[in-house]
């Protein structure tokens, strides 16, 4: 079973292949959906209350050097579904318990 927190959609045409899962690095940052600027991921993961040994669990899939997704957290509003998408990327993540 899948949910919003483990598929990501987002807009294909804004993503450049070959895609890149790694976990965190410092100073690493990313527009999260719904904001406006960039927010560092070290604060985005405070923001969310994610406990500090679960941060390098977390994968971070990049496209062309840009977060545009924090799986199971959020997109990147870069790369979201608008009115001009044409084709839709969905990525899906299975987390190992």
């Amino acid at each position: 079973m899948t949910d919003a927190k483990t598929v990501a959609l987002l807009d294909e045409k804004c993503c450049d292949f070959p895609l890149v899962v790694r976990n965190k690095k410092t100073g690493d940052s990313f527009t999260p959906l719904g904001m406006q600027g960039a927010k560092l991921l070290s604060d985005f993961f405070i923001d969310e209350k994610v406990p500090l040994p679960q941060k390098n669990k977390i994968p971070i899939v990049w496209s062309n050097g840009q977060i545009i997704w924090v799986a199971g957290k959020r997109i990147s509003h870069l790369h979201k579904i608008g009115p001009s998408t044409e084709y839709v990327l969905r990525i899906i993540w299975h987390p190992i318990e």
